[in-house]
């Protein structure tokens, strides 16, 4: 039992990691106060930076919405299609199902990363 638990400790452990550093990148931005000098070290460790560099760029955010608008409605309508099969019980395919476990888990482990940062910048 516990090698087994260690063996998903393993698996999951570098995913963990990485999302933890995306939260800290997030949250000690200096755009939200803190000292550039002292935190200039979180640029070169956020996605954010890499993915958006410019983001007084308007297209490139509405790139990005756009991008995650499509992601959400897609996993609507993945969702709306499995409740159908399964309460109908006639699944045909399941690749619906695994699209939609990945899309919810990619939501699921993104969304907190931008709600974190304001509430941190509350408490200063």
């Amino acid at each position: 039992m516990r090698l087994a638990q260690l063996a998903a400790t393993r698996q999951t452990l570098p995913s963990r990691l990485f999302f933890d550093l995306q939260l800290l990148s997030l949250c000690l931005n200096p755009m939200f106060g803190w000292p550039e000098g002292q935190f200039a070290w979180v640029k070169s460790i956020s996605m954010m930076n890499m993915i958006l560099p410019d983001r007084n760029n308007h297209s490139t955010f509405a790139a990005a919405f756009v991008c995650t608008a499509c992601f959400v409605w897609l996993s609507i309508i993945l969702a709306a299609y499995v409740g159908h099969a399964l309460h109908h019980n006639k699944f045909q395919m399941i690749w619906p199902l695994k699209v939609l476990r990945w899309l919810v888990t990619l939501i699921k482990t993104a969304g907190p990363l931008p709600a974190a940062a304001p509430s941190l910048v509350a408490a200063q």
